[in-house]
C-alpha cells in the first residue's frame, strides 16, 4: 500500500467518525426537542383542563349571583307563605274533646280566657238599702266556650242569686285546652255587689256587650 493509499484511509476513517458523532450529536438533539415538545403538549393539556375548570367554575359563579339577586325575593314570598300557614292555623277551628270529661283548671294545657263578660245587674231595692253581698257560682265553661251548668256555690244574699246567675250564663270563653283539644272546664267566680261610693268611679268598668247602666255596674273579681 502507498503512502497515497494510507493517506486516503485515514482521511475516510477520520471522515466516517466524524460523521457518525455529528449523526449520534443530531440524534440526542431531535431526542431532546421531540421530549420537550412532549413536555409543552403536556403543559398545553394541562392548560386546556384549567381553561375548562375555569370556564365551569365562572358559569357557576355567574348562577349563584343570580340567585343572591333572587335571594330577597324568596325570602319574602316564605314570610308571606308562613304568614299565610299561621293565619289558617288561627282560623281552623280547634278540635273538640267528646269525651264528656270536665277538667280542672290546674290540668290543662292552657286554661280559658273570658271573651265576653256581661256583668249582673244589681236589684235595685238592695242597691237603694245598700245591701251588699257575694255570690259564688260553680259552672262549665264548655269546649265551643259557652257557660253550662250554672250553680249557687254559696250566697251571702239569695235575693242576688238570680242576678249572678243570669249573668255568667251568658259569658264566653276562649276555651281551656288540653292535648291540643278544647276541653270542657270546671269553674267557680264570686261575684261581689256593692253600691259604688258616692263620686267614686265603679271599679272594673263594663266591657264591651255589657249591660248595665254605670250606677249600677257590680264588681266582678278576678275568676279561679
Amino acid at each position: 500500500m502507498t503512502k497515497i493509499h494510507g493517506g486516503l484511509l485515514v482521511v475516510i476513517l477520520v471522515a466516517g467518525v466524524t460523521g457518525y458523532v455529528m449523526q449520534r450529536d443530531a440524534q440526542a438533539r431531535l431526542r431532546a426537542e421531540s421530549e420537550a415538545l412532549r413536555e409543552q403538549l403536556r403543559q398545553l393539556t394541562a392548560l386546556g383542563r384549567q381553561n375548562v375548570e375555569l370556564a365551569r367554575i365562572a358559569v357557576e359563579v355567574d348562577e349563584l349571583k343570580k340567585e343572591g339577586a333572587a335571594l330577597p325575593a324568596l325570602r319574602e314570598e316564605a314570610a308571606a307563605l308562613q304568614a299565610q300557614i299561621q293565619q289558617r292555623a288561627a282560623a281552623a277551628p280547634l278540635p273538640m274533646d267528646n269525651s264528656g270529661e270536665v277538667f280542672v283548671v290546674t290540668a290543662l294545657d292552657r286554661p280559658p280566657a273570658a271573651r265576653r263578660q256581661i256583668r249582673p245587674e244589681y236589684p235595685a231595692e238592695l242597691r237603694e238599702a245598700g245591701v251588699t253581698g257575694q255570690v259564688v257560682l260553680g259552672f262549665v265553661a264548655g269546649a265551643d266556650g259557652n257557660v253550662d251548668g250554672v250553680t249557687v256555690v254559696k250566697s251571702t244574699h239569695p235575693a242576688l242569686e238570680a242576678a249572678a246567675v243570669a249573668a255568667i250564663a251568658q259569658w264566653g270563653f276562649e276555651p281551656g285546652q288540653k292535648g291540643g283539644k278544647a276541653v270542657k272546664v270546671g269553674m267557680q267566680i264570686p261575684i261581689v255587689f256593692a253600691p259604688p261610693r258616692t263620686g267614686a268611679t265603679p271599679p272594673n268598668s263594663a266591657p264591651a256587650g255589657g249591660v248595665a247602666p254605670k250606677k249600677d255596674r257590680v264588681p266582678v273579681p278576678g275568676w279561679f
